[in-house]
């Protein structure tokens, strides 16, 4: 099961618009998330062959590399919840992706930003607890409750151009 990506008070950032707007984007579907935290569990695998349960767990593993780097930089614990599994994974294998390689975007660049200084460190770790990630295009950004919510891809370029002024204005 997983939640809807609905902003509460949050920005939102369309693609398709170019600035703020109430695109939610695709979700992905029906089902499949699963949440993921510091102690790596693999969140939802219910219902899922060995053969997916490897690959979330490469995904997983792969993702935590930043996930691991925001205990450092930020000082914050964040949680991981991927939205969509299946159709997540059907649509980045369809544009030559992976869904780590989407998600990991958004995760770094939020990291990258607690590198700056304190005052962008002390922002991060109080506004943002987590991240959702899916497929979705165009790829879009909310803020639910200290979750970043991104449902993105990787055909749309010059990621770091559009996430990076959405992430200082939200926070």
């Amino acid at each position: 099961m997983f939640l809807a990506a609905c902003p509460k008070g949050g920005g939102t950032m369309s693609t398709e618009t170019g600035g703020p707007g109430g695109g939610g984007g695709d979700n992905g579907g029906g089902g499949g998330g699963g949440a993921i935290e510091g102690a790596r569990s693999f969140g939802d695998t219910d219902g899922m062959n060995l053969e997916e349960r490897k690959y979330w767990k490469g995904e997983d593993d792969y993702l935590f590399r930043n996930i691991d780097d925001g205990k450092v930089q930020c000082g914050v614990t964040f949680t991981v919840e991927w939205v969509g599994r299946k159709q997540f994974r059907e649509a980045a294998v369809k544009n030559n992706n992976n869904p780590y390689g989407i998600c990991d975007s958004i995760v770094a660049e939020t990291v990258s930003l607690c590198r700056e200084g304190e005052d962008e460190k002390q922002s991060v770790a109080g506004k943002i607890k987590g991240f959702r990630c899916g497929y979705g295009k165009p790829r879009t950004l909310t803020m639910d409750n200290g979750i970043v919510v991104y449902m993105g891809n990787n055909e749309e370029s010059n990621f770091s151009d559009w996430a990076k002024p959405w992430l200082m204005k939200n926070l």
